[in-house]
């Protein structure tokens, strides 16, 4: 039980709340006075979660990496992420709706093992599903699907 801090973006003003948690799970309704723009869990990042830092030479770094979408906030108001991949590899991404239909398809491209970063325009507002394909080169496949929301 500790208290969580929410940050709620509302226009050109913003909100830091504290909320204290004292049951898992919970439940906690807010009633605002503004449309909200996007909220921020833990803004200030106090609550200890496993993280990815890469520092030092890149060969090092890369023996630590996993195959792995990396959504930095969400809700969002467009697709933006990062992924990493840990070794040579056709890597492909899928977005699909809610309804489970295919609604944007990137084509594979062979890259790197490392840090990747991605910005998909072009969504409306909405629940979707993004899946990262990695082929390597000795045929492991691996699949990720992770669930987003883009805002308004």
């Amino acid at each position: 039980h500790m208290p969580v801090q929410i940050k709620l973006f509302m226009g050109s003003t913003d909100t830091l709340l504290n909320i204290p948690v004292t049951s898992s799970p919970m439940h906690f309704e807010l009633t605002v006075n503004q449309d909200v723009d996007s909220i921020r869990f833990d803004p200030n990042t106090w609550i200890l979660c496993k993280a990815y830092i890469f520092t030092g030479i890149e060969e090092i770094a890369q023996e630590n990496l996993h195959n792995k979408i990396i959504l930095h906030s969400n809700p969002m108001r467009e697709l933006r992420f990062d992924y990493t991949i840990n070794s040579k590899a056709f890597v492909q991404f899928r977005i699909y709706d809610i309804a489970g239909r295919i609604i944007k398809e990137l084509e594979p491209e062979m890259r790197q093992p490392g840090y990747h970063k991605i910005n998909i325009q072009g969504l409306s507002a909405g629940v979707y599903f993004i899946k990262m394909i990695v082929n390597s080169e000795n045929n492991f496949v691996f699949e990720e699907t992770k669930k987003f929301v883009i805002v308004d």
